[in-house]
């Protein structure tokens, strides 16, 4: 059973890191490219490659070597990188969605708005927030004594963590339909071609949005279900 799992995560993540280094490659060396909404594509696949990275490896060596094992401290790096993997990636779908909107409500306004100083600013405010709140979270989880020496998932995560991490789904939630919104609102009243100018525009973002939202909403209900199955004793984690 454990060689089943360990090649399903395994093909797991070199399609991931495939497809996500194929993009970046794509994006850095097409100049054409070079544009606010696709230097946001680039960063959202170069989150991907740090969230993957923080959690199929680890799962995938225990599985080959047999080991449910992991150091405290290996652990709440881990809880880390997966919180701010998540948090990273709503941010910065938010930031694509603000993007959409000026281009499509402000199509004039478009170049003077999301100037290159602009588009930095926003990107480091996407990877600044998260990591001072959930590093400070997880630094304080750190002092905290443990009550057991098992946890019962694939990967070391923290309720405290996830729920400060939650502030970073509920907010670009909230912006994206907003935005959304005003797009919709704005197109009604354009012309036919206009219309589908704007469906262009803005189906990569919804569509990796929707899917993104999915995946995250799929494995929070697939783990509560499996939360007492036989999953509970995959790792015994030790302090180091």
């Amino acid at each position: 059973m454990d060689s089943i799992f360990f090649t399903f995560y395994l093909l797991t993540y070199l399609t991931t890191l495939f497809a996500n280094l194929l993009l970046m490659l794509v994006i850095y060396l097409d100049t054409s490219l070079h544009k606010p909404m696709y230097i946001f594509l680039f960063n959202l696949a170069l989150n991907g490659l740090i969230g993957s990275s923080a959690v199929l490896p680890t799962i995938m060596n225990n599985l080959l070597d047999n080991m449910k094992v992991i150091f405290f401290n290996s652990c709440l790096f881990q809880v880390f990188c997966v919180n701010i993997y998540g948090s990273c990636a709503y941010l910065i779908l938010m930031v694509m969605a603000y993007d959409r909107y000026v281009a499509i409500c402000k199509p004039l306004q478009y170049h003077t708005i999301m100037t290159a100083t602009k588009v930095r600013l926003l990107l480091g405010l996407v990877y600044i927030f998260p990591i001072c709140f959930l590093g400070t979270q997880v630094h304080l989880t750190s002092k905290m004594p443990l009550c057991r020496y098992t946890i019962s998932k694939l990967f070391c995560d923290n309720l405290a963590v996830v729920s400060l991490s939650f502030m970073f789904v509920v907010f670009p939630l909230i912006f994206v339909i907003i935005s959304y919104v005003k797009i919709l609102l704005v197109s009604m009243k354009a012309s036919a071609n206009a219309k589908k100018k704007a469906l262009k525009t803005c189906l990569p973002h919804l569509i990796t949005f929707i899917n993104f939202s999915s995946a995250t909403l799929f494995s929070r209900l697939t783990h509560a279900d499996t939360q007492e199955g036989h999953e509970e004793q995959w790792y015994a984690v030790y302090e180091d």
